[in-house]
């Protein structure tokens, strides 16, 4: 389970399920258009809802300051947290 210890962001690894815009049955996020489970790969689609989508949920960030926030360049990028939260094989 992903938490949220003041402006800091924990994600930790999720159990699989199915991608609610790919079907694929892989590790899910609720970060689609209305809160869909889905994948990173489908998640990189529209990298700035999906962006928006976790400043919402993680951040507690209403929809118009999480656009916002996802159109910021400086916030890191969907393949820097990928990086930053993948299990060593």
């Amino acid at each position: 389970m992903s938490v949220r210890i003041g402006d800091l962001a924990i994600i930790a690894p999720e159990p699989k399920m199915m991608c609610f815009l790919c079907g694929k049955v892989e590790e899910t996020r609720p970060y689609g258009p209305n809160g869909e489970e889905i994948c990173f790969t489908c998640g990189l689609k529209n990298e700035a809802e999906t962006v928006a989508q976790m400043n919402m949920r993680l951040f507690g960030q209403s929809r118009e300051e999480a656009e916002r926030n996802a159109a910021n360049p400086s916030r890191p990028k969907m393949a820097d947290v990928r990086a930053a939260t993948m299990k060593p094989n």
